[in-house]
């Protein structure tokens, strides 16, 4: 990936990704946005790359976000990881955030001003959230 800002979208909707996708760069014309629906893929991303953000659903079509988020926060304390997901249960929020969730974000709510405000944070160099 790019030297700019980037973020990655791992979701197992290609439908929703493009649209998150799209709106991100909108937004913020200057952010590299990757997307992928599996698990190995987005780790790969990860270490590859100097992510702004990581943005992933619970459901994955190879593994979960959840693992996922684990995976990255052993690699990489410091990273920003958004739970983007239809899953609105608290016990599904607890386990985001014990497994290293900096964010979990329900997609049944109005939800694009979150997501643009926390990349417009991290941009600003604001890590606090």
């Amino acid at each position: 990936m790019s030297e700019r800002h980037s973020i990655l979208l791992v979701d197992g909707n290609s439908f929703l990704r493009s649209s998150v996708r799209r709106m991100i760069r909108k937004a913020f014309p200057e952010v590299v946005v990757a997307e992928t629906d599996r698990l190995t893929p987005a780790l790969q991303i990860v270490d590859a790359s100097r992510l702004l953000l990581v943005i992933t659903g619970i459901h994955l079509k190879e593994g979960s976000g959840l693992d996922l988020t684990e995976s990255i926060r052993v690699r990489y304390p410091d990273a920003a990881i958004m739970i983007f997901t239809n899953e609105d249960d608290p016990e599904y929020m607890a386990e985001a955030f014990q497994r290293g969730a900096n964010f979990f974000v329900s997609k049944a709510l109005p939800n694009r001003s979150t997501i643009l405000n926390v990349i417009r944070d991290r941009l600003s160099g604001d890590r606090s959230r």
